[in-house]
């Protein structure tokens, strides 16, 4: 089947394993209380590593290709703080950059560049998941954070279809992080 849109809305993520995007859900509800706001889809839950937007759909091959060419080593991030983007009105889950997200945004950066694309700048980077939108305030200062660990072991190429409220993801490619991808051969 042939796809007739002139473009895609994409963005590369690391995606939880089920057993941390059960945890995150639970908490998502739980903060529900304190923000008020709209949890989202348990599938949905995501780290944004890269956003694209609107990409011409003849380019999603190569950037399939991209993805499924990157080099990664596996590492871990670590969740350990409650945060809130006031004009978007997200309250998040997150954790300062590892140097294993730093590299994995590296090279995908360098992959792009090299493909004429590139990634937003770095420092503007806040790793984080959103658990609300329309959150009508920031979660409590006295509500403790969990501190979890999250395993990286794949970034994905998504593309999110708005479709009535929610929208939906569906993973176009994927690369898996290997424990001996640190160094590039």
């Amino acid at each position: 089947m042939t796809d007739i849109r002139a473009s895609r809305r994409v963005f590369f993520a690391a995606w939880p394993d089920a057993a941390l995007r059960e945890r995150l859900a639970s908490l998502a509800s739980r903060l529900q209380h304190h923000c008020g706001g709209r949890t989202p889809v348990i599938d949905n839950l995501h780290l944004t590593l890269g956003f694209l937007g609107n990409v011409p759909t003849a380019e999603i091959a190569s950037l399939q290709t991209l993805t499924e060419r990157l080099t990664l080593p596996t590492g871990e991030w670590t969740l350990d703080r409650y945060g809130y983007f006031h004009k978007p009105r997200l309250a998040w889950l997150g954790g300062p950059p590892t140097a294993t997200l730093t590299l994995w945004h590296a090279r995908l950066g360098e992959a792009l560049q090299a493909s004429d694309r590139s990634l937003p700048a770095w420092h503007d980077f806040r790793p984080h998941v959103t658990l609300l939108r329309h959150a009508e305030k920031a979660p409590p200062a006295t509500l403790a954070a969990p501190e979890w660990t999250w395993p990286l072991t794949r970034l994905t190429l998504v593309e999110s279809i708005l479709d009535g409220t929610r929208p939906i993801y569906r993973v176009l490619a994927e690369c898996p992080a290997t424990a001996t991808a640190s160094r590039r051969d």
